[in-house]
């Protein structure tokens, strides 16, 4: 209770690997690409008819076009968003690239 967390998930085009404090606890083979649709990013909340959503708070939210490595995914988290990418906190981070990427940031509750 009342302990901040990071999660990261990674898909190569192989695997989908899950990260909880920078160490990898699960992966599953994942052939399948990600679906690209014009429907909005939701996350800590289902699809709205399901009406299923975290009980929590969710902060610094990174989104990247590419499978980070676990030492980027171990600098990720040790480097706050607003570091990262020259903006306040409670922030969204899209990078065209890896960390080192010229990030576009939103601001929470945004559209990406």
């Amino acid at each position: 209770m009342n302990t901040w967390t990071h999660i990261a998930a990674t898909l190569d085009g192989t695997y989908l690997r899950l990260y909880v404090n920078g160490t990898l606890v699960a992966s599953k083979r994942e052939n399948d690409p990600i679906k690209v649709t014009n429907a909005p990013v939701r996350i800590g909340r289902d699809l709205p008819q399901f009406n299923k959503q975290f009980k929590g708070r969710i902060d610094d939210i990174r989104i990247y076009r590419t499978a980070l490595t676990p030492e980027q995914i171990q600098s990720d988290m040790n480097t706050p968003v607003a570091q990262a990418a020259g903006h306040s906190s409670r922030s969204a981070a899209l990078m065209s690239g890896g960390p080192s990427a010229s990030p576009q940031t939103y601001t929470a509750g945004q559209q990406l």
